[in-house]
């Protein structure tokens, strides 16, 4: 209450304050509309549970959090007849509070009909000036798309600061790092992870020496997301090998919980630099460049084919088209990248074909920064390895079903007569 009385301070008439949940609920024109935005898992039941007597089937409740989508899904079931229920993907953070998020909603159409034009009022704009919000699908779609999301973000956050190793690895210091960043921040990877980046790499520490992330703890912790998105990626029999590998990069920063790496004694830990001068820094940036939109539109190519494998599976009826608008603006994973990405779901291929094209061609700059350091870069090795298996001719994976099919039987096809067929090695 008294948080309520410094926004009535400040004109917000408007807002009113209930202590009991019941005079909240009856407060509520119908049909009564009800926002959920609290840890996922048990938290949302007990939630739902306390609303439920209060509300009638007309009335809506939406999950704004980063709830599982079988979770979603389950609850939409339970709450058939009784209430219409939503699951609600948001991105934008702190700074989508501000100045608007983007809001993925799922399930039932009619019930987000009624949402729309309350959400289109506070969410970001995308590149042409149009709402960050859509009806993203049946079902559990929202929390899908949202889990999906994240997981792209592990990927790309983790693709920047493997490049970012690499350069400390050169003999950069962190100045020198950030503006290496700010050269490369134009064009499809204009983009707020990179924005916040480089903001991070120039902030002094006001309490002491040298720079904050110098002075961070390297261990990076997770809420769930991206091993959401790996574990259904598996289900679904699509590969995201970029985001499967940021997922692993951020459990192995947590060295201590590792057998292995609580071996390793510090005599053994080791760190090689191998200084550049100016001018190899200079030319390195078009590298940097290139490699970062091979690990952007890795990682988005990944997740967006989940996204459609899962949706063509589930009946989730979402357009692809859609979901890459509403990325545009508010999100997280937001990049310039993003306003070709629409041509991946066409029935013109002139355009897709263009742009693989010269990502063949930018396979050699991954290389060449990979093979220049002796730094993990799991993300880095994922994302060259994905193009490289989307563009190789004829893959080894022959060999592996011959040999399932000899200590198995469990068959193979043929390239040269159709049916399936098992034995013929010598044994």
């Amino acid at each position: 209450m008294e948080k309520l009385k410094t926004f009535w301070t400040k004109g917000w008439t408007n807002i009113e304050g209930f202590e009991e949940l019941e005079d909240f609920v009856n407060s509520l024109e119908s049909p009564k509309k009800i926002i959920l935005l609290i840890k996922s898992g048990e938290p949302v039941d007990l939630a739902i549970k306390s609303l439920i007597k209060f509300l009638d089937k007309s009335d809506i409740i939406v999950d704004f959090g980063n709830s599982f989508y079988k979770d979603t899904e389950r609850r939409q079931m339970e709450l058939q007849g009784k209430v219409r229920y939503l699951g609600c993907g948001i991105s934008g953070g702190e700074e989508g509070a501000l100045h608007g998020p983007s809001i993925m909603p799922g399930g039932d159409k009619n019930a987000i009909e009624v949402l729309l034009p309350l959400l289109q009022k506070v969410v970001a704009k995308d590149f042409a000036g149009l709402p960050c919000v859509t009806n993203v699908g049946k079902f559990g779609a929202g929390h899908f798309v949202k889990m999906v999301h994240n997981g792209i973000e592990y990927a790309i956050m983790q693709g920047i600061v493997e490049i970012y190793d690499i350069m400390r690895s050169f003999g950069l210091n962190t100045p020198q790092i950030a503006e290496v960043f700010r050269k490369v921040d134009y064009g499809n990877i204009q983009s707020y992870l990179l924005d916040i980046t480089i903001s991070i790499l120039s902030s002094e520490d006001k309490n002491g020496e040298g720079f904050l992330v110098e002075k961070v703890f390297e261990e990076a912790k997770a809420k769930g997301t991206g091993g959401w998105t790996v574990q259904c990626a598996i289900e679904f029999g699509a590969a995201v090998p970029s985001i499967s590998a940021a997922v692993f990069a951020r459990i192995m920063s947590a060295r201590n919980q590792s057998y292995l790496a609580n071996q390793i004694v510090n005599d053994l830990r080791e760190t090689r630099v191998v200084r550049k001068s100016q001018e190899e820094i200079e030319a390195m940036t078009t590298t940097i460049f290139r490699t970062l939109e091979m690990v952007y539109l890795g990682a988005y190519l990944q997740g967006l084919d989940l996204i459609k494998q899962a949706s063509d599976e589930k009946g989730y009826q979402i357009n692809m088209d859609e979901v890459v608008r509403i990325w545009q603006g508010g999100c997280i994973i937001r990049s310039q990248m993003l306003s070709m990405l629409d041509t991946f779901w066409q029935e013109d291929k002139v355009k897709t074909h263009k742009i693989l094209y010269e990502v063949k061609s930018d396979i050699n700059y991954l290389r060449m920064l990979h093979n220049q350091s002796h730094t993990p870069k799991p993300v880095l090795n994922a994302t060259y390895d994905y193009f490289q298996t989307i563009f190789a001719g004829r893959l080894p994976s022959n060999l592996i079903q011959a040999q399932r099919d000899f200590f198995g039987a469990h068959t193979y096809r043929r390239i040269d007569r159709p049916g399936d067929f098992t034995g013929g090695w010598n044994r």
